[in-house]
């Protein structure tokens, strides 16, 4: 039998008396992709930060990643534990260049772990220095995925990452996510 990657079970979290997110329990498999879904303002992105503490952690609830508990964890030592993630809206430095944004997830680590994982997200050599906010939101969605894979994560958490995407970016975005899962990396 395997053992969860990621298990959660109870979480909810509550913002006075609106309840965002009520008593989830699932487990991801390593290598596995699983979704959430749900319409817009069921609590899809509460769940994605209640996981990672980003901004904020459960109400109640639990989060375990290979059986050890992330309670009493920050945000910071989850994230370096092997979970991370990225958000709905294109974050990225948009000052920085797209080599510069991943550098700023590994921090003092090589360059050569920044090109790596933009390799792996199919981000066109051509456009590492390019400043981030000059780019169309497709790239800025890779350099977004791209600055997360460079925590050498074990599940990446992507909160819509197909949003405001058109057809064929749709189709790009897919071949990532089954790259990424490919290296070993459950989605």
């Amino acid at each position: 039998m395997n053992t969860p990657l990621l298990s959660a079970r109870g979480l909810s979290k509550s913002f006075g008396g609106l309840t965002a997110v009520s008593d989830v329990s699932f487990d991801v498999m390593p290598g596995q992709i699983f979704g959430v879904a749900g319409p817009n303002g069921s609590g899809k992105s509460t769940l994605f930060n209640i996981i990672t503490k980003i901004p904020f952690g459960p109400t109640s609830g639990s989060v375990t990643l290979d059986g050890k508990s992330a309670q009493g964890r920050s945000a910071h030592a989850i994230s370096l534990s092997g979970i991370a993630r990225t958000f709905q809206r294109e974050n990225v430095f948009s000052s920085l260049s797209a080599i510069d944004n991943v550098l700023v997830a590994v921090e003092s680590q090589a360059l050569a772990r920044a090109e790596e994982v933009l390799t792996l997200v199919g981000y066109p050599a051509t456009m590492h220095n390019s400043p981030a906010g000059s780019v169309p939101i497709f790239y800025r969605k890779q350099l977004m995925i791209a600055s997360a894979l460079a925590l050498k994560p074990r599940i990446l958490l992507m909160d819509e990452p197909a949003s405001s995407l058109t057809g064929p970016e749709i189709a790009r975005m897919k071949d990532i996510i089954l790259t990424i899962r490919g290296s070993g990396i459950a989605v």
